[in-house]
This record gives structure tokens, sequence and C-alpha cells, in this order.
């Protein structure tokens, strides 16, 4: 038989109420500007892909805005230097826009592109997303965003 006493009482009756008044994920709280800290895991700028032919594929920065209207707008900045092509290096902007909803920490992009939906999850102060588009990318990009202080 295992005795309550006061002091564990009083531990758990701390943690409960730390809990409870943990700030939950609202529209409103979710709200701002966040700047693009990483790809895949690697600072910005990242290369994220090269291919056999010597293409090597930056990204260079990007912004996601989510309003308290549950609306985002996303845009990623990407440098591509291919040496057998003249005029390099380019670069091409992957831009995106629609609602978004959310619940328990994870975010759904709904494009306003048909059928097209990105996935993205919340941690404290960083949103990352994981995108699929522009077709050029090989597979699935891991973009991870900062929100801006004050934002």
């Amino acid at each position: 038989m295992q005795l309550i006493t006061l002091r564990n009482l009083t531990a758990a009756t701390l943690l409960l109420g730390s809990l409870a008044c943990s700030d939950p994920i609202t529209p409103e709280s979710l709200a701002g500007e966040y700047n693009l800290v990483s790809a895949d895991g690697s600072s910005i700028p990242a290369t994220i892909a090269t291919s056999d032919t010597l293409v090597v594929t930056e990204v260079t920065g990007g912004r996601l805005v989510l309003l308290a209207n549950q609306n985002y707008s996303l845009f990623v900045d990407f440098r591509i230097t291919n040496p057998q092509q003249p005029g390099n290096p380019t670069t091409e902007r992957f831009t995106d826009v629609g609602p978004y909803t959310f619940g328990e920490g994870l975010l759904m992009f709904e494009s306003t592109t048909p059928g097209t939906t990105w996935f993205g999850e919340v941690d404290g102060t960083e949103i990352t997303v994981g995108i699929g588009e522009p077709d050029f990318l090989l597979g699935r990009l891991d973009v991870t965003f900062r929100k801006q202080s004050g934002g």
C-alpha cells in the first residue's frame, strides 16, 4: 500500500497546473511572419540536390506568413547552377497560398493548386513544412521557418 504524502500531492498538483496552463495553439498565436532557417536540416543557404551532370540546387531563403483568419502564403527561393548552360546561376521562386487548419501541433496547408496539400509541424516558434514542389525537386523537401520576434 502506498502512502500519498502531502509533498507528493503538492508536486502532482503543480505539475497538472502547469500542464493545464500551457499555451494552446490558436490562429492568433500562430499568426505572424516566419523566416526560412533551414532546408532538410541544413542552415540557409543549403545545398539540397546535386546531379550527375554537376547541376547544384540550393535553397537561399523563404518566408511563411500565417494569418489569424487561417490563410497562409509561402515562398521558397532556389538558386540553380548548371555549368553546362549559360547564364548561371539562375533563380526560381516557389510560391503557394491557401487556407490552413491545425490540431495537436500539426498543420495542414490546403494549396489553391488543385489536389495539393502540405503538412507541417509546430515546435515552439518553428514550423517545419514538407513540400514536394517545384517539380525540379528530386523528392520531398522539409523546410523550417522561425517566427520573427514581435510577429
